[in-house]
Formats: structure tokens, C-alpha cells, sequence
């Protein structure tokens, strides 16, 4: 038996594995070889573990611009029906729009001649600007967001940005969209056992659709979230079982999106859709419209270098929004002290919040008079609040989040 050539070895490479195909895509629709980097690989390794059945439920939250609905969306598809053109795949895109850029992506790389040579038995045929269909009664179909899909069945079905962050904090149109997903989506699986389901957007509210459903469903899903820029380091695992450590402010794709521009982006879309956007992380706990983006990047003190870490005090930030200036993702908080910012090193603010937090205790517990002298601004505020009932009045620290 001769030895395949090179080109039949790459085909047949093509043909079994998904991420070695979504690079073949790639060329395919842009004639350029793809530069890879950490999001375009996890992303590819989760997508083949749906493709050969052994994940049923996936989310993917990466930053804009990273090729996640060109692997998901595009790629994904046309792999699945080229290696069983039985498979119906239903793609759902969050507007008209997108749904015809993907779609148009989709035709455009089936209707290759490289890919029909890769999967003969598929021969997809245009069944309009929204269809592809197979001999074998397979199809690829898509749809947008609020259609309704009676008559339409799945082994497949992708989401891609249900929800555009110009509607993030429309109450109405969330709740529509998860409603609509609850009621017409999942019941679109041909068989609810063995039918897979991903989810492909960046986090734009805590009650998004991936909020929802991590809220309702969260055992079920696997779920691949990204930051653009990390805090701590973090070690990385991915399906195949190798392992990638994240230190601490790496940028997910330097030469996409370096620090410089991910400030510069902060900037232009605000704190709040930049937690989500590009972060992914756990929102405000605060009214939206309190989170901006000075919040999260704020003025440096003349001796800081990039990439060092920074600290401010930061106190009794209950109940007083409106003098405290805050953000949270992620797990942690960034606070600015309402009167002024007091930069120092983490040691010297933490013995200065000690020794406030221990005069603000003393004065929210007294039951006695006043003290003789004369209260400063704050311990007034302090001490109204206090007078009002407020229980909770306690000191925290935050360590900036300032990898620039």
C-alpha cells in the first residue's frame, strides 16, 4: 500500500479535526494564513469537542474582533454537514445584518472548490439567501433573533450576539430575547440528548442571554470566557489537555488589541460595557449609569511605571454612591476615596484605612454626646449616616487594576 502524499495527508488532516480546519477556512474566505493566538486556539479546541459530540451545551465570551463567530459560526457549520451531510445546523444571528454576513461567509467558503474536494458527499446547493441543503436532506440554515422557528429542526444550533450592546440596557429587549430563546430555541433540537447548543457573544449585561441561562442552566453549559487583559495569572486548560499560564496583564491578542488600545477603548464605550465587552466579567453592583470608565483608569502618580500595581483608600462605600466613585469585575472592586485620591504603596494606605476605619466604628456605635470638638466634613457625613441607621459602614481596600 503506497504512503499518501503530502497534500492527500493535509486533506485527510482537514477532513478529521476541526482546528486544523478552521485555519484552512480562514485562508479560504480572507487568502491569507490565519496568525493564530490563545482565543483563536481555545476557541477552535471547544468547537471540536461539540463537532465530535462530547460537549452538548457551550457559552464563548470573547472580546469583538477575535474570529470567535468566524470559527463558531462559519467554520464549525460547514465542518459538521462536510463530515455527515445528514446534520442540520441552525444558525441565529442577533440582527439581519449579521446574519447575512455570516451566511454570505458560510456559501462563500462551501462553495469552494478546495472544500468540495475535502467533502464531495456534501454538495450543498443554495436554497435562497438564507439555506444551504444537502442531498442527504442535511442543511444549513439561518435565522435571526425573535424569528419564529416553527418547522425548523437542529442537531446543531449557534447563537451569535443575541443581544447588540446599543439594547444592553433595554430591560424589554432582554427579557425578550431570553424569553424567546426559552420558548422557541431549545425546543428547535431534534434530539435534546444528542443536539448541541453554543452560545457566541461578548457579555454586555449581568441578565444577557448568558446571564440568564448560567442563572437557569449553569450545570449544563461549558463555558470558554476570556478577558482581553487579565489580572492575576491564571493557568489555562485546554481540551486537549495542554496547559498555557496567563500572567498577569497579559493581553489576550497584543497585536489586535495592545494595552495602549484597550485604554483607548475604555475610553470610547465606557466602564460598563467595557467590563462586559471585553472583560467578561461579573458587572456592577451599582446602577448601570454609575459605572464610567474613570472608574476603572484614573490619574497615576508621578513615580508609577507601567505595569505596576497601585493602591488607594478607599471607605464606606455603602449607601454613598454619589461620593464614591467604584467598578467591580471579576471578583474584585476598585474604590476612590470621595475626597481626594491618596496614592501610596498598599502598606501605608492599609495602616491609614485601619486607623479611619476604627474612628468611623467608634463614631456609627456611639450612643453618647458628641464629641467636644468640632467634626470634620467627613465625620459629619460619617455620623448622619450613622444617625440614619445605616448598620454597615466598613473600610475597604482595592488594588487598582492598572496593567498599562
Amino acid at each position: 500500500m503506497s504512503r499518501p502524499t503530502k497534500s492527500e495527508a493535509v486533506a485527510a488532516l482537514f477532513r478529521s479535526s476541526f482546528p486544523p480546519f478552521h485555519g484552512f477556512a480562514y485562508r479560504e474566505l480572507h487568502g491569507e494564513v490565519l496568525r493564530g493566538n490563545l482565543a483563536t486556539e481555545l476557541i477552535a479546541e471547544h468547537c471540536e469537542e461539540v463537532a465530535r459530540g462530547r460537549t452538548r451545551r457551550l457559552m464563548i465570551n470573547v472580546q469583538p474582533r477575535a474570529l470567535k463567530s468566524e470559527i463558531a459560526s462559519v467554520a464549525l457549520p460547514a465542518f459538521v454537514i462536510g463530515r455527515d451531510p445528514t446534520k442540520q445546523i441552525l444558525i441565529i444571528a442577533g440582527s439581519q445584518k449579521l446574519a447575512a454576513e455570516l451566511m454570505s461567509k458560510v456559501m462563500k467558503l462551501v462553495g469552494g472548490s478546495r472544500y468540495r474536494s475535502l467533502f464531495p458527499a456534501a454538495d450543498l446547493r443554495s436554497k435562497g439567501a438564507t439555506s444551504l441543503r444537502s442531498r442527504q436532506g442535511g442543511s444549513i440554515t439561518c435565522a435571526v433573533v425573535g424569528q419564529q422557528l416553527s418547522g425548523r429542526g437542529a442537531d446543531l444550533i449557534i447563537a451569535d450576539d443575541p443581544l447588540s450592546p446599543q439594547f444592553a440596557k433595554d430591560k424589554g429587549r432582554r427579557n425578550a430575547v431570553n424569553s424567546w430563546y426559552d420558548a422557541e430555541v431549545r425546543t428547535r433540537l431534534n434530539n435534546r440528548s444528542d443536539g448541541a447548543i453554543i452560545i457566541v457573544m461578548q457579555r454586555v449585561h449581568p441578565d444577557d442571554l448568558c446571564g440568564h441561562l448560567l442563572e437557569t442552566q449553569s450545570e449544563e453549559y461549558e463555558v470558554l470566557a476570556l478577558p482581553a487583559i487579565t489580572r492575576t495569572k491564571e493557568d489555562i486548560r485546554f481540551p486537549s489537555g495542554r496547559v498555557y499560564t496567563r500572567e498577569a496583564y497579559e493581553v489576550l491578542d497584543p497585536e489586535r488589541d495592545s494595552a495602549e488600545q484597550l485604554e483607548a477603548r475604555l475610553d470610547e464605550i465606557g466602564g460598563f460595557n467595557f467590563i462586559g465587552q471585553y472583560l467578561q466579567g461579573d458587572f456592577a453592583p451599582w446602577d448601570e449609569n454609575e459605572v464610567r470608565s474613570e472608574y476603572l483608569f484614573s490619574k497615576r502618580p508621578k513615580n508609577w511605571r507601567p505595569g505596576d500595581p497601585l493602591a488607594w483608600s478607599a471607605l464606606f462605600a455603602l449607601d454613598m454612591r454619589d461620593d464614591i466613585k467604584a467598578a467591580y469585575f471579576g471578583g474584585y472592586s476598585i474604590y476612590e476615596d470621595y475626597q481626594q485620591d491618596r496614592w501610596g504603596t498598599m502598606e501605608e494606605l492599609q495602616a491609614s484605612i485601619v486607623e479611619q476605619q476604627r474612628r468611623s466604628v467608634e463614631l456609627a456605635n456611639s450612643t453618647g454626646p458628641l464629641p467636644k470638638r468640632k467634626l470634620t466634613p467627613r465625620e459629619r457625613k460619617l455620623m448622619q449616616h450613622a444617625m440614619r441607621g445605616m448598620k454597615e459602614m466598613q473600610a475597604r481596600k482595592a488594588v487598582v487594576w492598572a496593567p498599562l
